[in-house]
C-alpha cells in the first residue's frame, strides 16, 4: 500500500501553480504509528481518533485528500477538458491549497468557507465513510468548481437528477419562454436544418412535457422518496418504472425513455445557458413608481449610492487575476449598464458564450452587493423613511439579508 500520500503535500507554489511538497516531519511520524496491514479507512479512522500529535495526524489527512484531489482535477480534465475547453492546472487552484511553510506548526489552516480541505476534515466521520470516497463526494459540491463547470458549459449532474431536481410547475414556464437548439430535440422540425438553430415548444408540445415531467415524479421521485434513497445516485429509470410510466401515459416505455432524455437535455441546456440571465433586467413592471417625498429622498442617496457602486466594482475587477478577464469585465459593464446591450449580443463581441458573459456580470449578486453597501454608508434616518432595513450587525455569520432598495432607485 502506498503510503506516501500521507506525508506528499499537493499544493499550489508561489507562481499559482501545482507542487508536490514531501513533509519531512509526517515522513518520520507516519512510520512510527501502528499502521501495518490497516487499511486506508483503518488508517484514516486511527488518524481521527489519535489526540498526540494531533497535529501530525491533522497533516497526514491534508496529505491524503490532496492526492485524491491531484487525481480528481486529471481525471476530470482528461474526460471533459478538451470539449469544454479547460485542463487541469488551471482546476488544481481551485481546489488545493497554498504550500506549506517549513515548520507546520506555523502553517495557517485555511478557513473551511475558503478550502475544500478544511471543509472535508471538519465534516468528515470515518463510520460513516472513507476518506477518498468523501473527499469526492465533496469536490462535486465545492461552489467554487461547479462555477468554473458552468462557465464553461458544464453541468456535471445527471440526467435524472435534473429531472428529479426540477419541479413540474416550473417546467411549462421554461419551455414557453425560451428557444432551444435543435440538436437537443429528437423531433424533426421544421426550417432549417441546422443543428445550431434554435426551436420553440408548441402549446401541445409544452403540454405533453409536462405530463411527462409529472408522470416522471409521480413513478420515479415517488418511488425514491418512499424507499429513502434520495442520497443514493441518480440511477436510470428500472424497467418496471419505465412500463409503469408507459402504462400511465399509454406510452412504448422506450419511447418514454427517449422523451426523458430528450427533456433531460433541454434542461440541461436551460440551466448552463439561460438559468443565471433571468434577472438581468433591474425595472420591475409591477414596482410603484416613486413619490415625490421619495424622490427628494432618493437624490440624497445619490452620492452614497455612486460610491456604493464603484467599491463594488473595483473589488470584481480586482478579483479577476487575469488581465483578459479583467478586460472582459470592463467592457462587458460598459456595453450592458452604458449602451443597454443584452448578453446574448455582450457574448457574441466579447466571443465568449452566453452563459460565460451572464457569470461574469453576475448581475443579481451585484446589486445585493451594492444594496449593502448602500445600507452600510447611506445615513440611517434616510434609510428608514424609505422603509429599508439596517444590514445585519455580522453579515458573514447569517443567512438573513438586509431588504433590497426599491428597483425604482436603479432605473434612475
Amino acid at each position: 500500500m502506498n503510503r506516501s500520500r500521507y506525508w506528499t503535500l499537493h499544493a499550489i507554489n508561489g507562481l499559482g501553480q501545482h507542487q508536490p511538497y514531501v513533509l519531512e516531519q509526517i515522513q518520520t511520524f507516519i512510520p512510527q504509528q501502528p499502521l501495518v496491514d490497516l487499511t486506508d479507512r483503518q488508517v484514516q479512522a486511527h488518524l481521527v481518533a489519535l489526540e498526540q500529535p494531533k497535529l501530525w495526524a491533522h497533516f497526514s489527512l491534508r496529505c491524503f485528500i490532496s492526492a485524491i484531489l491531484l487525481y480528481e482535477c486529471l481525471d476530470k480534465a482528461k474526460t471533459y477538458g478538451t470539449q469544454h475547453q479547460f485542463t487541469a492546472t488551471e482546476l488544481f487552484p481551485l481546489v488545493m491549497d497554498p504550500r506549506p511553510t517549513t515548520d507546520l506548526r506555523q502553517y495557517p489552516i485555511p478557513h473551511p468557507e475558503v478550502s475544500l480541505t478544511s471543509k472535508i476534515l471538519l465534516t468528515f466521520s470515518p463510520e460513516k465513510s472513507n476518506l477518498s470516497t468523501y473527499t469526492k463526494l465533496c469536490l462535486k459540491g465545492w461552489g467554487v468548481l461547479k462555477e468554473f463547470f458552468l462557465d464553461h458549459g458544464l453541468l456535471e449532474v445527471t440526467n435524472w437528477f435534473l429531472l428529479s431536481d426540477r419541479r413540474p410547475s416550473g417546467l411549462a414556464r421554461i419551455l414557453t419562454d425560451y428557444s432551444f437548439p435543435r440538436s437537443c430535440s429528437t423531433v424533426k422540425r421544421q426550417g432549417s436544418v441546422d443543428s445550431d438553430s434554435l426551436f420553440t415548444y408548441s402549446p401541445a408540445e409544452v403540454k405533453a412535457a409536462v405530463a411527462l415531467h409529472h408522470c416522471f415524479h409521480q413513478v420515479y421521485v415517488q418511488q425514491r422518496q418512499a424507499a429513502g434513497t434520495y442520497r443514493k445516485p441518480y440511477l436510470p429509470p428500472s424497467p418496471g418504472q419505465l412500463q409503469e410510466m408507459g402504462r400511465i401515459l399509454d406510452r412504448d416505455p422506450e419511447a418514454v425513455n427517449t422523451e426523458l432524455l430528450t427533456l433531460a437535455k433541454i434542461l440541461r441546456h436551460y440551466l448552463v445557458n439561460y438559468a443565471s440571465v433571468q434577472s438581468e433586467d433591474f425595472s420591475d413592471p409591477d414596482e410603484p413608481e416613486l413619490d415625490p417625498q421619495e424622490q427628494v429622498l432618493f437624490q440624497h442617496l445619490l452620492p452614497h449610492l455612486n460610491a456604493a457602486v464603484e467599491q463594488v466594482i473595483c473589488h470584481r475587477y480586482r478579483h479577476h487575476k487575469k488581465a483578459k478577464k479583467r478586460a472582459q469585465f470592463k467592457e462587458a459593464l460598459d456595453l450592458f449598464f452604458g449602451q443597454s446591450i443584452p448578453t446574448v449580443e455582450i457574448a457574441q463581441r466579447l466571443g465568449i458564450s452566453q452563459s460565460t458573459a451572464s457569470r461574469l456580470l453576475d448581475l443579481n449578486p451585484l446589486r445585493e452587493d451594492v444594496t449593502v453597501e448602500i445600507l452600510v454608508q447611506a445615513p440611517q434616518d434616510i434609510l428608514l423613511k424609505l422603509g429599508c432595513s439596517a444590514p445585519p450587525p455580522h453579515p458573514q455569520l447569517t443567512s438573513s439579508r438586509p431588504r433590497p432598495i426599491s428597483k425604482a432607485f436603479y432605473r434612475r
